[in-house]
């Protein structure tokens, strides 16, 4: 667990460093089993800090690649499930100049995450979901909007939709699906 940590706080540190922009943020998570005709939905809630760059393509088009570290948590009848995975979105935008000092870009492009840990503990039995139960790599799409103020200040909302099964079983599929809210720092 340390060193899995380790790992993530140096990738994110070295994402920040080169970033135009550095972020914190609150996501909600969906997520979705389903067993034969039966659908059975998990809500957790968890935090995030990333780091991301906005290469410009055209005018007001751009592309911004980032690197986002994710944590999150749920406990519910003696149940306790933590998570903690890498986020790699590539969100093509486009910039509205809204304002002097205010400008609106939309976005939408594809997601990449990589699960570094899927704990479930139930009373003193901790379990690795990720041995039996989910894979590690998720893909899917995000789309959401963000407005920049005096090129300092930035409020990020976005949704991802993941597209892949993660279930490793042939009898249940599991998919997540993610609202996410991120103040940040543009430098």
């Amino acid at each position: 667990m340390k060193k899995l940590l380790v790992i993530a706080a140096a990738i994110l540190s070295f994402g920040a460093a080169k970033a135009q922009v550095a972020y914190l943020g609150y996501q909600g998570i969906s997520g979705n089993t389903k067993a034969g005709s039966t659908t059975i939905c998990e809500a957790y809630n968890g935090v995030f800090a990333g780091g991301a760059y906005n290469f410009d393509l055209y005018e007001n088009v751009g592309v911004q690649p980032g690197l986002e570290v994710n944590f999150y948590t749920r406990t519910e009848n003696n149940v306790k499930d933590y998570s903690m995975g890498l986020r790699i979105p590539v969100d093509f935008n486009y910039c509205f100049d809204v304002a002097t000092d205010l400008k609106v870009y939309c976005f939408a492009g594809p997601s990449f995450y990589i699960g570094l840990l899927q704990e479930q503990e139930i009373g003193d039995v901790s379990t690795d979901r990720y041995e039996d139960q989910l894979t590690r790599f998720a893909f899917g799409v995000s789309l959401g909007a963000w407005c920049d103020w005096k090129d300092m200040l930035r409020l990020k909302v976005g949704f991802d939709f993941e597209l892949n099964d993660r279930s490793v079983t042939s009898v249940n599929k599991y998919k997540e699906n993610i609202f996410s809210v991120s103040v940040g720092y543009v430098f």
